[in-house]
């Protein structure tokens, strides 16, 4: 029903690693959780029916003990008699928590942005120190923030520091297609690269290699063109959706395939969740989740009044998933217990401000503002408050571009727009240059 999963991974962790993955608990003292600070002032008398707690040279006179003597020596009695498994402490990290004043919901860091009025400023080109002359197909920026990739239709992939006033050039890795994706990944030390045709390739940052991904090479005779290429937060995988209907998982560090999905049902976006432990692929008005760990699919529910589901993206903090159609409607889900266990599940708010095809949805980075955008119509680019789903209405003002590619940088202060014409547009996000 939800399609074939063809499977050749080979676990890459070894033992070491895979003891260190089991939790270990260790058995430790533990202090009683309460002390009856009277039973030192209380005095009881050791009668015949209780005798066999006192010592010898105790026996035969009347004899009182206080309250912490007659506790201490009835444990010792029961102690000595038996000491069963069950009454022993065994302490986990979740014994501790519970046993410590520690409070259940920790303070966050995080400052709240203003849900109605965003303050933003227009600042250098990402990429002005060298334009591209074709428009730009994907920019992303390294985790570390301090340089960036812009990728265009002309087969170039160009390089720059980000420091806000020049964004000094870097250098350019030329392909042999029309770039469509670029990602940085493993760690950051490489970069995917992917265009419409079968070939995809990784760029080695610190060799400056550039090398063709045999794994889907030799796998791409019946593949047409890439529709879309993801990268897995945790460093894993990397996956390819192929013709909308074939999705290839590829192991970020080995560069090795290790499984693919072939899928029953059309699709035009897929995404990983935080953890990366499922990958979610939608289309035609549904969604699948698929299990990276069980390699199967767990899930399928209906987007939200729409047959035609065309992005999907999930939040950095888990918190919300977002879908755009082709109406130019994104629901925005909050992903809570309803929205786990039901089929059906209801958006948190339907963004109706746009009313062209949606091609790309970002999130920040502490998941409270959303971009939106369209490559179909000119100024169809809208910045989105979370949870409030308020669209801001003085961004963008006076812009008028076809948006191509969005990206948020690492830390949030920065937002960049590509361009049909080739421009990497960047806005300043105030708020965020003030946290950090």
């Amino acid at each position: 029903e939800y399609g074939e999963i063809i499977d050749n991974e080979v676990s890459e962790d070894s033992e070491e690693e895979k003891k260190e993955k089991i939790k270990k608990i260790e058995t430790k003292a533990i202090s009683p959780a309460w002390v009856d600070e009277d039973d030192s002032n209380v005095s009881l008398q050791i009668t015949k029916h209780n005798k066999e707690l006192l010592k010898p040279a105790e026996n035969n006179k009347k004899h009182f003990l206080t309250g912490e003597e007659y506790t201490s020596r009835v444990r010792a009695k029961y102690m000595a008699l038996s000491n069963p498994e069950w009454s022993q402490f065994v302490v986990d990290e979740t014994d501790d928590f519970l046993r410590s004043n520690r409070p259940i919901l920790q303070k966050t860091d995080i400052k709240l942005i203003d849900p109605t009025t965003i303050s933003v400023a227009r600042i250098v080109d990402l990429n002005q120190s060298n334009h591209s002359k074709s428009r730009v197909t994907a920019i992303d920026f390294h985790p570390s923030g301090d340089f960036a990739a812009v990728g265009s239709s002309d087969r170039k992939l160009r390089l720059f520091e980000v420091d806000g006033k020049e964004n000094p050039y870097l250098q350019t890795v030329a392909v042999d297609m029309s770039l469509c994706h670029a990602k940085f990944c493993n760690q950051g030390n490489e970069i995917a690269l992917c265009g419409r045709n079968s070939f995809s390739y990784i760029f080695d940052i610190a060799s400056g290699n550039l090398e063709q991904i045999e794994a889907l090479r030799r796998r791409s005779l019946d593949i047409s063109h890439t529709q879309q290429m993801v990268v897995s937060s945790d460093n894993k995988y990397i996956a390819y959706l192929h013709d909308g209907k074939k999705i290839s998982i590829i192991s970020q560090k080995t560069k090795q395939w290790v499984c693919e999905y072939l899928l029953s049902k059309q699709c035009s976006s897929i995404d990983f969740s935080p953890d990366s432990n499922y990958l979610y692929t939608a289309g035609l008005g549904e969604v699948f989740m698929w299990d990276m760990r069980r390699r199967e699919c767990t899930k399928r529910y209906t987007d939200y009044g729409t047959d035609s589901s065309e992005v999907i993206k999930n939040c950095p903090r888990g918190l919300y998933q977002a879908i755009g159609s082709k109406s130019g409607v994104v629901n925005i889900y909050r992903t809570n217990e309803h929205f786990t266990n039901t089929t059906t599940p209801k958006p948190l708010k339907e963004i109706m401000n746009l009313t062209s095809t949606i091609t790309d949805i970002q999130f920040n980075m502490d998941s409270q503002l959303m971009a939106i955008g369209s490559s179909q119509k000119s100024g169809a680019f809208r910045l989105v408050h979370l949870p409030s789903c308020t669209v801001y209405q003085n961004f963008p003002v006076g812009l008028e571009f076809t948006l191509t590619a969005l990206a948020f940088s690492p830390d949030s202060s920065k937002l960049v727009a590509g361009t049909s014409s080739g421009n990497a547009v960047t806005f300043s996000l105030r708020h965020y240059e003030q946290v950090f």
